[in-house]
């Protein structure tokens, strides 16, 4: 059963301040003028609700940060966010947010990385728009990455095209792209609350490679009364594995590997989180970074000519992407399962003590040795990518 058969929605609010680009993406998405049509549904004073056709997604337009009386804004979306995350019905939730700012006003402020720091507390995808992405915007989107967590990805995009003074133009470009993360992204979210609910979901394949790893961990920690954690863990995965796709639409060369390996980390640090693990930040760090470099060298053929095509004039960032998605996915989703099968292996042995930093990071380094074995992981890995974009 897909989503599409259960419902739904994509809920995704769009966020920014007064002359960033959000109407302009609103516009080019639906097709129509917003400001001079009546297609959109009131929620509140703030937010205006926009079904895509022919989509899942759901616009929930928000006004400019920078009218008058900005601030009671800014408290209403807060408030919409934080009221719908409590939702019990899944598909009335948030399931994205789009943080829109544009690469040629060059702003970053406070009420920018308040929103990041509220989706990253009510760990709701958060994805930061690059809006009117012409000349020299690579500078600002470097700039971005730095300031937010890594897994937050940074998509530019140029919803209009632009008419230059020599009478040339650049075409409107990157929000296919960016309607197909945050549809990734949007769905691998709900499937992770959807095995909270149902430890048995039907939209979690409890067959799968991942599913099987995240059930033998869950006995490892005798937990078998928690019938929802193997679903727990493998949602984790599958959520970092579709924000891992969206790195490879980063058009930075280089920047959307750092960009995943940064992902796999944050993946490790929630896992660490449900399973209750005080492993320490540095470790975790080091490990990520183990197991990507080691799963690189068996996927080192695609990722680097994926990166190496955004330097090609007329590809850009769908060319490079096209080959980079499943490999990101696979090695998102191979790490994962590696990282859960050392700690199984961790927590199966008889004494307690021997559950500490030194002993993870061998028992890793043991999965890691069995080069066979790991192939078969990254190759299952990779071949459900396919079956994770029918899921749409």
């Amino acid at each position: 059963m897909t989503l599409n058969s259960m419902d739904d929605n994509i809920n995704v609010v769009i966020i920014g301040n007064t002359g960033e680009g959000k109407s302009t993406l609103i516009n080019a998405i639906l097709n129509l003028n917003i400001s001079m049509t009546g297609v959109g549904d009131p929620v509140t004073q703030e937010i205006f609700s926009y079904k895509v056709p022919r989509s899942q997604l759901r616009l929930f337009d928000t006004k400019g940060f920078e009218v008058e009386a900005s601030q009671e804004t800014v408290d209403a979306v807060d408030q919409f966010i934080n009221e719908r995350s409590k939702d019990t019905n899944i598909n009335k939730r948030v399931h994205c947010v789009w943080l829109c700012v544009s690469a040629q006003s060059s702003r970053w402020q406070k009420v920018q990385q308040k929103f990041i720091h509220l989706c990253s507390e009510l760990d709701i995808p958060c994805i930061v728009t690059v809006t009117q992405s012409y000349g020299d915007y690579e500078q600002y989107v470097e700039f971005i990455q730095a300031n937010v967590p890594e897994n937050v990805p940074v998509i530019p995009v140029l919803a209009k095209s632009l008419g230059l003074p020599d009478g040339s133009s650049i075409d409107a470009w990157g929000v296919g792209d960016l309607l197909e993360l945050t549809t990734t992204v949007g769905n691998a979210f709900k499937l992770q609350m959807i095995a909270q609910k149902k430890p048995e979901s039907k939209a979690m394949n409890n067959q799968s490679q991942l599913f099987q790893v995240a059930v033998g961990l869950a006995k490892a920690l005798n937990q078998q009364a928690d019938e929802s954690l193997p679903g727990k863990l493998a949602g984790i995965v599958k959520l970092h594995a579709g924000i891992a796709v969206a790195s490879a639409f980063i058009p930075v060369p280089g920047a959307d590997i750092a960009a995943a390996a940064g992902n796999i980390w944050t993946m490790y640090v929630r896992i660490n989180r449900e399973l209750e693990l005080p492993f320490s930040e540095n470790l975790i760090k080091s490990i990520a970074t183990g197991i990507v470099t080691n799963l690189g060298a068996f996927a080192v053929g695609s990722m680097v000519v994926g990166s190496v095509f955004k330097f090609v004039p007329g590809l850009g960032s769908v060319g490079g992407a096209a080959v980079m998605g499943a490999t990101i996915y696979g090695v998102t989703v191979a790490a994962g399962i590696i990282y859960m099968k050392a700690i199984s292996k961790l927590l199966s042995t008889k004494n307690s003590g021997q559950v500490n930093e030194e002993n993870l990071k061998t028992a890793v380094d043991e999965i890691m040795k069995d080069k066979q074995s790991v192939q078969t992981i990254l190759k299952t890995a990779k071949e459900g990518y396919k079956e994770a974009k029918n899921d749409k």
